[in-house]
This record gives structure tokens, C-alpha cells and sequence, in this order.
């Protein structure tokens, strides 16, 4: 059973930016447990906080992040549950080091495309493709 449909943030021309972030992951082990991820994700009622989070501090107040740990990196892409129910949109990718996000405008990148989304809903996302 899937109890939440991921979606991904799209650019002006309508191309995912969260496909685009995959594709420049040099790790093809880290692209997988990604996907895997998400995969799971969609399928698990009530997800861990191991893999799914959502953050309470400063411009990340109410964003929610994946959690994937590979080969020592710590992939952090980040969302929201929305626009519609059972729907969760990956904003933007991000990797975490020293506790601090990297890009460092990731939350501030992130709640700006909420604001698309909510405001276009379908005109600012696409279904997550796992054919990266």
C-alpha cells in the first residue's frame, strides 16, 4: 500500500531540480540508497526518525528532511509534506556537514519553493522518477 506519493520541485522550464541534484551525485551508491529511500518512504506508515525528520530550528523551522548516510556523507534532501494530502515534495537537495546544511541557503531555498508550490501546486511539481 503507498501512503504518500513524493514529488519534486520544478524549475521555470519544468524540469525537476531534484533529478538534476541526483544526476550530479558522483556516488552511484549513494544515488541508489536515495531512491531506496523514498521508495520505502512511500510504503511505510509511520517512517522513522532515522530516515525522515523534520527540523525546528531557525529558516528550517517546519521543513522535514530525508536522512541517508553514504560512504560518510550525509545526504540531506528536504521538503514538506504537500501540496495535496498523502503528498510529499522534495524542495531541494542538500548534504549536511559539521551539523550545518551544505548549501547554506538550503532552508531559505526550500521555504521559497514551498511558497511556488502552494501557490502553482501542480504548475511547480512532477512525480519523482526513480530512473535517475
Amino acid at each position: 500500500m503507498i501512503y504518500r506519493r513524493f514529488l519534486d520541485f520544478t524549475d521555470d522550464s519544468g524540469e525537476s531540480v531534484i533529478r538534476e541534484w541526483l544526476r550530479g551525485i558522483a556516488d552511484v551508491q549513494a544515488r541508489s540508497d536515495i531512491q531506496e529511500l523514498i521508495r520505502r518512504l512511500e510504503v511505510e506508515k509511520r517512517p522513522s526518525l532515522n530516515d525522515l525528520k523534520k527540523l525546528t530550528q531557525g529558516d528550517c523551522k517546519g521543513i522535514w528532511e530525508l536522512r541517508i548516510k553514504c560512504n560518510g556523507v550525509q545526504y540531506r534532501p528536504l521538503g514538506y509534506f504537500g501540496p495535496w494530502k498523502n503528498q510529499f515534495t522534495i524542495l531541494v537537495g542538500a548534504t549536511e556537514r559539521d551539523r550545518k546544511l551544505v548549501p547554506r541557503d538550503a532552508c531559505a531555498t526550500a521555504r521559497k519553493r514551498m511558497r511556488l508550490v502552494e501557490q502553482y501546486r501542480e504548475g511547480r511539481v512532477c512525480e519523482h522518477r526513480q530512473d535517475v
